[in-house]
């Protein structure tokens, strides 16, 4: 029985030979399984989980004793396994880690790594890419590829070998089509430590598929995240050679009321596989993908704007989301509530939060805040201080000394505390139409960075002036 969609697991009685019997076809097989577990002997084996008296007697001594491990495994609610999310691994078998991987000496794969200017590695053309706007980019934990979501209703899987052999043309080696046609992507992010992709669209659905690797070095058998030793990249990392798409899974689609999702993120607990997807109608809503259960949600006033954006620690112990309002809100993930709300001076939406990590000597977690026009701040989590502030000035100002710019382009942002809101003060924020052109002109839409006390802190952005920045 499927685990994720049942009250309860019920101990199927069969055999060898009810297995060799099986049909191929999907549909046969469902009912030649309903068939079998309908059976006089399984709904015995159903009574007696359910507690219906002296049905247990009428059980043989394997199905009694059947039945007491799966009573005691319900009533400590343990999970059932969670889905094949091909989980990566190392050449010794153990869990991938990309801060583990060994330092290659001969190419100096941790040495000080800054971009060319102007020098185009690679492009893609349209006969092979995106027909639509390129809304996010996640790179798998072992760089061996990275996935794009698109307003055209699909993902695309590039892998990053490709890039040496692509002679300046850059080609995606797959493309998951599994959104509808009229819906957009607005997020991707990978599940932590698999081959695995979170996409959300305007639709309110959301989706996990697994990416499996085919090597020809093992005849081409299918593999969901080991390594091969068959190749490296510019980086000194272990390769694939093939990918292929081998299955999906939509997790959930959310009632239209709640609209688009705007943001996914997913992070690993002490036990827990949470994925957190945030909805254009205000609510952080997480998912478990070991069994069908909601974790926690996080709920945010109408008053406060819509919810535009997300970012969940590593640790998973705390969340950071933003609003079309320039509202931060951080939340305590482990109870869950609102701990701290403040906002932007700009009052403008928050179009990017991304994690920068803990500085060198400090015990607190830094974001990147895109907000305000061509504005990218390095914020602290817990007291909400801007650390740095990284601005694009306005062509007129290039040649302008800095004593003489402006007060308005040399200030650093200051984020106002506002009062946790214990009632809305505008209910009807919800029943007002979402309206996607509510972004400034002149924005980052994406951020990618380290901050480190050493000097060796970096952040890459890219807005809708068509330029990527390296600071």
């Amino acid at each position: 029985v499927d685990t994720r969609n049942a009250s309860r697991t019920i101990p199927g009685a069969v055999d060898n030979q009810t297995f060799q019997e099986l049909p191929e076809d999907e549909t046969a097989k469902r009912e030649f399984a309903t068939q079998k577990l309908s059976s006089a002997r399984n709904t015995c084996v159903d009574s007696a989980l359910s507690g219906i008296w002296a049905s247990s007697t009428r059980l043989d001594a394997l199905d009694v004793e059947a039945s007491l491990a799966v009573t005691r495994l319900n009533g400590i609610r343990v999970p059932p396994l969670p889905p094949s999310l091909g989980f990566l691994r190392d050449q010794h078998g153990r869990p991938y880690s990309a801060r583990s991987v060994p330092v290659n000496e001969s190419r100096g794969m941790h040495q000080k790594w800054k971009p060319r200017m102007d020098s185009i590695v690679a492009s893609s053309h349209r006969f092979n890419a995106h027909t639509g706007p390129v809304t996010r980019m996640t790179l798998s934990e072992d760089q061996s590829f990275f996935v794009t979501g698109s307003h055209d209703s699909t993902c695309r899987v590039w892998e990053t070998r490709s890039i040496i052999d692509s002679v300046g043309t850059l080609e995606s080696c797959l493309t998951y089509q599994g959104h509808k046609d009229t819906a957009r992507v607005n997020d991707v992010a990978m599940v932590k430590n698999t081959h695995s992709v979170v996409s959300g669209d305007s639709n309110g659905s959301v989706h996990v598929w697994r990416i499996d690797t085919v090597s020809a070095s093992k005849g081409g058998v299918p593999s969901a995240g080991s390594t091969s030793e068959s190749s490296r990249d510019i980086t000194g990392l272990r390769t694939r050679d093939a990918y292929r798409v081998s299955g999906t899974t939509e997790i959930r689609t959310l009632n239209p009321d709640e609209g688009e999702i705007m943001a996914v993120a997913h992070f690993n607990g002490i036990s827990p596989s949470v994925l957190a997807y945030a909805t254009q109608g205000g609510t952080v809503h997480s998912w478990d993908l070991r069994c069908a259960v909601e974790p926690f949600a996080l709920r945010h006033k109408p008053d406060m704007g819509f919810l535009v954006s997300m970012v969940v620690g590593n640790d998973g112990n705390w969340a950071l989301t933003g609003t079309s309002q320039g509202f931060l809100a951080l939340w305590d993930v482990r109870f869950p509530v609102l701990a701290q709300l403040r906002q932007h001076p700009s009052e403008a939406p928050v179009t990017r939060l991304t994690d920068a990590g803990i500085p060198n000597g400090s015990t607190h977690p830094t974001v990147l805040l895109s907000c305000g026009e061509n504005e990218c701040s390095v914020v602290d989590v817990v007291d909400g201080r801007v650390l740095k502030c990284l601005r694009v000035l306005d062509p007129s100002l290039r040649h302008v000394g800095r004593s003489s710019l402006p007060a308005s382009v040399t200030k650093v942002p200051f984020l106002s505390t506002i009062p946790i809101p214990q009632r809305s003060r505008d209910a009807t924020l919800r029943q007002t139409p979402f309206n996607r052109n509510f972004r400034v002109h002149k924005s980052i839409y994406s951020s990618v960075g380290s901050n480190s006390a050493g000097g060796g802190g970096y952040v890459i952005t890219g807005g809708d002036d068509r330029s990527i920045r390296y600071w």
